[in-house]
């Protein structure tokens, strides 16, 4: 941490500033010759929350401080706190009575919390919190800020006044260091910061598009105590009596603190904000706009962050004219700091702000329904920020008459959302639950050994190297290399055990046999056909056809199927020639996934060119019932289903071939296509290699299948019906 003081100007300086005021714009506060004294209404503000008594102890000051502002950390607190005392104790033992010392840490506690607020919410942080005072300081204002450089401010103070002029007010010039620049000289008749800064400029430029004066200061958790509860219902009232402050909650609870009354205490939350009178909104999943909300906001050609934000602040829709002021003083204020964030991505912080103009719109109306509303309305948000745009948003909401609270009982789920003004409570316990309990019959009701079990599943099943009967409903395959040898130690053994497996954010990953056998070893046919038939086990489907892919006759139709090289998941269930609705809803999602992931690799050649992503949709949508049911068991961290091809003859397979093989192998399927001719049966339609080829002897040509292989294979109904051949338990 640093104070200095600078009376002298140069160049080195003025690019110093323009970095210095563009990192104060992030966190900290630019000073403008003088910090106002605290008004009659912000001193009754005080006296309301801490007190009119005053005594000169460090545990009243941290009582203070934790009255005053509920949103401090612990290390905040003492960091402030002792600081405090420390130039109180100063005042002391310079000979000051103890109605100035009242004074004086009155005058302290009120610019922290009305001029200081945000830079004290970042001390103690990774990025000291930057402070910036030109003009003539005095006495009070000197110690405010001795106090937030010992909190852990970086403080820079820039005087036109002389050295004498100062040790007025810092006699033993101890307070602030003195930086001497090169080359340096008096400061300019005509210097101001605002020309160094455009900035600044064009803050003010933005500051015209709302009144000013119409505008509310939101005291965000200034007026929490310790009952979230108890908090969150009370009425705007009961909350702080100035009418020109709102005094909303920014509140995250992650975790449980009872797992057996946890949903029900959820319910009942809702039940009572409901009786407060209080409008509610719970959202679960933040989605992006839709092509036609993003249309009706008719978004510019900007060429600028500025003029986009003076455009798209306008565009902020609300019948009620102090809202939509309010509205968009945040929206300028969250966009300005989201543009700084991206570092010059205009691009990135343009796509943002119209995202934000759409949601405003689009949850606005749930939320806001009266210009004047008795109370303030309630957000909730069960679940997590998972992206830059949604913690903005949330960020944006939190800067209006509006109580946003974050509800998060999976400990395992990390929220991006940071914010100064949050207010985090953490419980150790963790709990999956899918949705927020808004009605009795969501209600999951359990008894103390029930929860017990799921405790002991928790430690037996997460990070134990022991899996539960289908936990993970995700999984991402990828290539194994191996040797040819490798491909008999590792087929028959659970995925969990092969190199390569791990969990990443509740997705398996498949370590998967991809394999193209070419030759026969030694030209041993019948150590060959042997090595052939060890792969024949469970959950293997053997495939001695190159034209083994039959269309029925309610062939899947993909006109509506896909848009935007996106695949359209509810048009695709509603399609009357859909098979896979009666599978577990998991395992749709999976084989919808994954086919979005086939279209996305462009694996197949003609992908997104010539049309041939219809055909893929359709090939998928119409598998065998043997391979779809196959899928439809799929543990993830178990032993995975297998296909084994033989192709000894010179064709080729087909495009329908290629497209089931490709997709198989992204679910999670190992394949091994035996082709003793060495011949490229396969490559034709893929853009890049799936299969490892393995070299393992002399090419051979016209080889007859044996009985014993091909007497493995479904019954002759089946064959008509279908197009597989199945080995079942050899």
């Amino acid at each position: 941490m640093f104070f200095c003081r600078i009376d002298q100007y140069s160049a080195e300086l003025e690019a110093f500033l323009v970095q210095y005021i563009g990192s104060i714009k992030k966190n900290g506060k630019w000073i403008d010759k003088k910090i106002k004294n605290p008004d009659e209404n912000q001193l009754n503000y005080y006296d309301n929350i801490v007190g009119s008594d005053f005594i000169l102890e460090l545990e009243y000051i941290k009582r203070s401080l934790k009255l005053l502002f509920a949103n401090l950390t612990k290390n905040q607190i003492d960091l402030l706190g002792e600081s405090v005392f420390a130039e109180l104790m100063h005042f002391r033992n310079s000979g000051k009575n103890d109605n100035i010392i009242k004074n004086a840490f009155v005058k302290f506690m009120c610019w922290f919390y009305y001029e200081f607020r945000q830079v004290i919410g970042n001390i103690d942080s990774d990025n000291p919190p930057k402070i910036l005072y030109y003009g003539v300081i005095s006495n009070y204002e000197l110690s405010t800020l001795a106090i937030l450089s010992s909190s852990g401010c970086d403080i820079v103070l820039l005087r036109y006044e002389g050295e004498d002029r100062y040790r007025s007010v810092d006699a033993d010039l101890d307070k602030s260091e003195k930086l001497l620049l090169n080359n340096s000289k008096e400061f300019p008749a005509d210097f101001s910061i605002l020309a160094i800064q455009q900035a600044t400029e064009e803050q003010q430029y933005l500051e015209q598009l709302y009144r000013k004066d119409k505008l509310r200061v939101p005291a965000t958790n200034t007026w929490l105590n310790a009952d979230f509860y108890a908090d969150v219902l009370k009425l705007d009232r009961e909350r702080g009596n100035d009418p020109n402050t709102f005094y909303n909650a920014f509140i995250r609870m992650t975790g449980v603190e009872d797992k057996k009354d946890y949903c029900k205490d959820l319910f009942h939350l809702k039940m009572e904000l409901e009786k407060k009178g209080k409008t509610l909104y719970i959202l679960e999943k933040i989605t992006p706009p839709t092509p036609d909300e993003i249309a009706k906001i008719n978004v510019g050609n900007y060429t600028n962050a500025i003029d986009m934000i003076k455009d798209l602040a306008g565009k902020i829709k609300c019948p009620y004219p102090i809202l939509r002021n309010q509205a968009q003083k945040a929206f300028v204020d969250c966009i300005i700091e989201e543009n700084q964030n991206e570092k010059g991505n205009f691009s990135r912080t343009k796509s943002k702000a119209v995202y934000l103009v759409a949601w405003f719109s689009r949850y606005g109306r749930h939320l806001f329904k009266s210009e004047k509303e008795e109370n303030l309305p309630t957000l909730i948000y069960f679940g997590i920020c998972k992206n830059s745009a949604e913690t903005l948003l949330l960020r944006f909401f939190a800067s209006l008459p509006l109580d946003v609270l974050l509800i998060n009982p999976d400990t395992q789920y990390r929220c991006t959302l940071t914010d100064a003004r949050l207010f985090d409570i953490k419980y150790n316990d963790s709990m999956t639950l899918d949705k927020f309990p808004e009605k009795i019959e969501d209600v999951n009701y359990g008894t103390v050994a029930y929860h017990a079990e799921q405790d002991l599943n928790t430690i037996l099943y997460q990070d134990s190297g022991i899996y539960r009967h289908q936990q993970y409903k995700d999984a991402i395959a990828v290539k194994l290399k191996t040797m040819y040898e490798e491909v008999y130690l590792l087929w028959d053994q659970e995925v969990n055990l092969r190199p390569n497996f791990e969990i990443i954010e509740g997705k398996v990953v498949i370590p998967v046999i991809g394999a193209k056998v070419s030759g026969v070893k030694n030209q041993d046919v019948v150590q060959y056909w042997k090595d052939v038939k060890k792969l024949l086990v469970d959950d293997c489907i053997l495939i001695n056809e190159t034209s083994f892919y039959k269309t029925t006759d309610d062939k899947f139709n993909s006109q509506n199927a896909i848009k935007n090289r996106v695949l359209q998941k509810g048009n695709i269930i509603r399609n009357r020639n859909y098979k896979y609705g009666i599978f577990r809803e998991e395992i749709q999602d999976y084989m919808l996934n994954k086919l979005q992931e086939l279209l996305d690799s462009e694996l197949i050649r003609g992908t997104f060119t010539t049309g041939i992503e219809h055909s893929i949709i359709s090939i998928v949508m119409d598998l065998d019932k043997n391979i779809t049911r196959l899928i439809q068991k799929m543990d993830f961290t178990k032993k995975n289903p297998k296909l084994v091809l033989i192709n000894t003859s010179e064709k080729e397979y087909g495009l329908e071939e290629s497209i089931t093989l490709a997709y198989l192998y992204l679910i999670g399927f190992d394949i091994v296509l035996f082709v003793p001719t060495g011949y490229r049966v396969i490559e034709k339609y893929y853009t890049q290699q799936i299969f490892t080829e393995h070299l393992i002897g002399e090419f051979m040509y016209d080889m007859k299948i044996p009985s014993n292989i091909q007497g493995n294979k479904l019954n002759e109904q089946e064959e008509k019906d279908g197009f597989l051949k199945r080995l079942l338990k050899r």
